[in-house]
């Protein structure tokens, strides 16, 4: 199965899981905007979003920590200190399809037109551009942007026709 960045629609970016030609699934990466990034690696910020999760595990006896020896814990598994785009609980998923290249594409539409300057990407999950049970996604008639490249753009193009049936 081959993996195509497409395209930018309601802010999210769509990559294509494609096989023999044809769109199996969809992948979705939502942005971060960096100063929600920031937010989410703050110490203070990681301890009240840690603090019920910490007297869940004391009252079940799964820790003994203190509050801020559990929190030390959460930022070291989640391995901040070597990724300047990572926090706790940030799920990767599909993000390394975003190459490089990409990756600085999106970030300058985004700010550009969107004026969001990003953080990061995430995982949003997986469903299509036109999802129904997504209300901004209903009214899906075209892409926000399509990557510059030709097979973003086939795909783009083959989704929208798709519609059109």
């Amino acid at each position: 199965m081959k993996h195509i960045v497409v395209g930018i629609y309601n802010q999210e970016i769509f990559i294509a899981a494609v096989e023999n030609g044809e769109i199996k699934h969809w992948d979705v990466l939502r942005p971060v905007s960096a100063s929600k990034l920031e937010s989410l690696r703050s110490e203070d910020e990681i301890k009240e979003y840690c603090r019920e999760l910490w007297v869940a595990a004391v009252r079940a006896g799964a820790t003994e920590q203190s509050l801020d020896e559990y929190v030390e814990d959460v930022i070291a598994e989640c391995e901040m200190d070597e990724n300047e785009e990572m926090y706790p609980c940030k799920d990767e998923s599909d993000c390394e399809f975003l190459l490089p290249e990409l990756r600085k594409e999106a970030d300058a539409y985004m700010l550009e037109k969107e004026g969001v300057e990003i953080g990061t990407w995430e995982s949003s999950g997986g469903y299509a551009p036109n999802a129904r049970w997504f209300e901004e996604n209903k009214n899906f008639k075209k892409w926000d942007y399509v990557f510059n490249n030709t097979e973003a753009k086939k795909i783009a193009k083959m989704f929208v026709e798709s519609l059109k049936k």
